[in-house]
């Protein structure tokens, strides 16, 4: 999905799910919105709610108009997988650029798995609020610097 590169455009999302659901996205790739994914479930049934995100590419607009980038957010689920999935602001050729916003906003969700995706060049890689839970495995978060990074981190 690509959205048009107008730069009046206010909050927009690619996906937009809200009530009792239960959603699979699979092999998709999502450019140029405000929000890449967007799920609100219902509160009042929330173990009826639930994501399951796989191969996912989510690349966020950079309108410098907008106050907030959001990747994928979540918001009142009883349960969200997100596996093998990039997720990333378009930035310009600043090396030390990175967008306002999130990658990853967990909301009232209470179990989030987040496995083998990368997140980078936001100023806040995932995001957790009202009594949210996760488990982040295989995965990285990183953000813009002028340090590149030679050979991976081992504990």
């Amino acid at each position: 999905m690509r959205n048009s590169a107008s730069a009046s455009r206010t909050d927009d999302a690619a996906i937009r799910m809200l009530g009792a659901i239960t959603a699979d996205v699979s092999d998709t790739e999502i450019m140029d919105y405000t929000t890449g994914l967007y799920f609100e479930g219902n509160s009042q049934a929330p173990s009826r709610t639930s994501a399951l995100l796989t191969n996912i590419r989510v690349r966020n607009s950079s309108s410098s108009s907008r106050t907030e980038a959001k990747g994928i957010v979540l918001k009142n689920l009883s349960s969200a997988s997100i596996d093998k999935c990039i997720v990333y602001p378009q930035l310009s050729s600043e090396r030390t650029e990175n967008a306002n916003g999130a990658g990853i906003i967990a909301d009232a969700v209470a179990n989030l798995d987040v496995l083998q995706s990368n997140i980078w060049g936001y100023e806040n890689g995932l995001r957790l609020l009202n009594g949210s839970h996760a488990d982040f495995t295989r995965s990285v978060i990183w953000k813009n610097s002028s340090l590149e990074l030679v050979e991976p981190h081992s504990p």
